[in-house]
């Protein structure tokens, strides 16, 4: 009996300690998975950032006149030589293996910065909306580079971003691809109605408009 119990102690003892050491490791395990996760999580935000405004400055500089991209290049020819393909091999990467388990990469890349396209279109709408008429030259250049960079965008991901145009009526809040209604059109007829044409006359001699002597910015 005494060595019959002495035995199932020390089974019971093994079984234990072994138990413990389990618990042990998959405790381990767990922390090195939390911190991986986190590590990769930030380096995707990183990432995403850099190609994000890498594609953004392709972008812009490639809407610019042909005369003054030759001079900045001239002038500044490693800051302006823009490689579109710098991180085409980390935006094509759909099979990451990590801790047992493969992450698609590109597909979460795409995802921020479908987020960050989103956020930028925004903040040009919002900016028109709280700016006068004479803004409109300058959303119009703005929307010619994100759909420039749409394009890049579009070329870069494999074509994971939804259409310009739906994205830019979402942002826009058009009811209808025919409609002429939305946030821009609502604006310049706010616009044009309060300020233009109450307080403004043309000259015909300049061929533009002038505020009417007296007017002050604001009146209505």
């Amino acid at each position: 009996y005494t060595h019959t119990h002495t035995l199932s102690l020390s089974l019971s003892y093994t079984h234990t300690h072994t138990h413990r050491y389990d618990i042990k490791q998959q405790h381990l395990y767990n922390e090195i998975e939390a911190e991986v996760n986190l590590v990769f999580d930030q380096i995707s935000i990183i990432l995403s950032e850099k190609v994000y405004q890498h594609l953004k400055d392709c972008a812009a500089f490639l809407e610019l006149p042909p005369q003054y991209r030759l001079v900045l290049q001239q002038k500044r020819p490693q800051k302006f030589q823009l490689d579109q393909e710098r991180f085409a091999v980390a935006l094509s990467q759909k099979h990451i293996a990590l801790l047992g388990r493969y992450v698609n990469l590109s597909m979460i890349l795409g995802q921020s910065i479908g987020n960050y396209f989103m956020a930028d279109l925004q903040y040009i709408v919002r900016k028109f909306e709280t700016s006068g008429l004479e803004t409109i030259v300058d959303l119009e250049y703005s929307l010619r580079v994100m759909r420039r960079m749409h394009g890049l965008l579009q070329q870069s991901l494999g074509g994971q971003l939804d259409e310009f145009e739906t994205m830019l009526n979402c942002t826009n809040e058009t009811v209808g691809a025919t409609s002429f209604s939305g946030r821009i059109v609502q604006h310049v007829q706010d616009e044009l109605i309060e300020e233009l044409f109450p307080w403004y006359i043309y000259n015909s001699g300049t061929r533009r408009y002038v505020r009417v002597p007296g007017a002050e910015a604001g009146d209505r």
